[in-house]
């Protein structure tokens, strides 16, 4: 039985229908706010173009009909042929494609492609188009913007860092971040790079910042791997891919708290001076406060007698050795006292210094010795050392330097107690004396006169009335 051919009516509908679904899909890509062309797949040539494509790519109404894509494709590293065989591989190919318009004007676009069998062209391509200019520009303008603040951060010489809030990641660090920490950063976890941790940090700073809605937070710290302080300020940032991000910039202010330090130090030994009752009760104040920014373990104050080219220590703290009273000879400290001159020697620069006879080695030898002038005015008057048997390290220059300083301010400090205590001395003696020559008249006159003065001296009221 054979199949029932449809009628003219029925044919005439049919066409009706198709011409109105043909109408319908040419009113759609007319008026589509996207350029839309055909071309056929096996010559390139291009059979359909909309209104918006025409216009987009330069040209006139009908006027790009039967060229080649060609035309419209700016030189690449892949032929329009290599692009079709490409495509014919895959259902749908979406991305950004560079183009020219008729005016040889380079653009970029934003293109769906894919392949159809077409009833009148046969194979070919629909390619639909978004102009992405504008878009392309500001991406690239953003792109130099942030190029040129990392450009920016890269030159400041303190550190500065960008992490993702929720995974830690370190996202950017200049090169002040890589300087300190001796190696490229990025992609790693900051709370494990920046302060040795394997969990985040319980101080971190993160659930404060979100909440100041991209307002500065600041904050102190000091970073144990660094073994340095810093003034810190964070925020919460716009990364170019629009998350939210964590912003640090760290300013070392190790050498301010050093400097604070020393002038509590200072102050703290100077008070001192007027309630110790003598050098070794100053000298403990000026270890104890000492060690609170470098190694006074093994510490002495050393006192230098030029009369009879001798060291007296009249603080003396240390593991190994004890010493009061020595001859100067070559020794370390007298090496400083001699030649006006700090030194910081480990057991290599100790050796050097002994095989060129320039010291002698008295007691046990330290991993490091770091030994500073005692001064007054211009001149030596002894020394202030410090040692480690243990640490080469202990001390670096920077901790010669604090030394120094502080040196060069405690050295009347001790000049004063030094004198106090020897007019004390002498007091007694006259007192001895007096009470000797009780019954002398002469003398005793003479001797109160003198007890009097040097009560004046310390400080004190007349004693007796002459």
């Amino acid at each position: 039985m054979s199949e029932r051919k449809p009628t003219y009516e029925e044919l005439e509908v049919q066409l009706s229908r198709a011409k109105e679904a043909l109408s319908l899909q040419s009113a759609i890509t007319t008026n589509m706010a996207e350029g839309v062309c055909l071309i056929r797949a096996h010559d390139g040539t291009i059979v359909y173009a909309n209104p918006t494509f025409e216009k987009m790519f330069g040209y006139a109404p009908g006027e790009i009909i039967g060229k080649h894509v060609s035309v419209i494709n700016a030189p690449t590293e892949k032929s329009p042929e290599e692009k079709v065989k490409e495509i014919d591989k895959i259902d749908v190919w979406r991305g950004e494609v560079y183009n020219v318009n008729k005016e040889g004007t380079p653009f970029w676009c934003y293109a769906s492609i894919s392949m159809f069998e077409h009833p009148v062209y046969g194979k070919v391509q629909v390619a639909v188009h978004i102009d992405i200019t504008e878009r392309k520009r500001a991406a690239e303008a953003l792109k130099t913007e942030r190029a040129q603040l990392l450009s920016l951060f890269d030159s400041i010489d303190e550190i500065i860092y960008v992490t993702d809030m929720d995974t830690h990641e370190i996202l950017y660090s200049n090169k002040a971040v890589q300087k300190a920490f001796q190696k490229p950063l990025i992609g790693e976890k900051c709370y494990k790079e920046f302060q040795g941790l394997a969990l985040p940090c319980e101080f971190c700073t993160n659930p404060i910042i979100k909440t100041l809605n991209y307002q500065p937070y600041h904050w102190e710290y000091h970073n144990p791997l660094l073994n340095a302080d810093f003034r810190i300020t964070d925020r919460v940032i716009k990364w170019p891919d629009g998350r939210d991000v964590r912003f640090e910039m760290a300013i070392d202010i190790t050498e301010r708290k050093k400097a604070e330090m020393i002038q509590k130090i200072l102050y703290q030994i100077a008070s001192a001076v007027h309630t110790s009752k003598s050098i070794s009760e100053l000298s403990e104040v000026i270890q104890q406060e000492l060690g609170t920014i470098i190694d006074t373990k093994n510490f002495f104050i050393a006192l230098y007698n030029k009369e009879n080219n001798t060291i007296s220590l009249p603080y003396y703290k240390d593991e190994k050795d004890h010493f009061e009273t020595f001859p100067a000879g070559k020794t370390c400290t007298a090496y400083i006292i001699h030649n006006d001159k700090s030194l910081l020697a480990n057991n290599k620069k100790i050796d050097e210094l002994v095989q060129s006879g320039e010291i002698k080695i008295i007691g046990t030898i330290a991993k490091v010795w770091l030994g500073v002038p005692l001064k007054l005015g211009e001149e030596v008057t002894g020394a202030i050392v410090a040692q480690s048997y243990t640490d080469e390290n202990a001390y670096n220059e920077k901790d010669l330097e604090i030394l120094e300083f502080v040196a060069s301010q405690i050295g009347l400090f001790i000049e004063r107690k030094q004198a106090e205590e020897d007019l004390k001395k002498r007091l007694e003696e006259l007192e001895i004396f007096y009470n000797a020559t009780i019954g002398r008249e002469g003398h005793i006159i003479e001797l109160k006169q003198q007890i009097n003065e040097l009560l004046a001296q310390l400080g004190k009221e007349k004693k007796y009335e002459v």
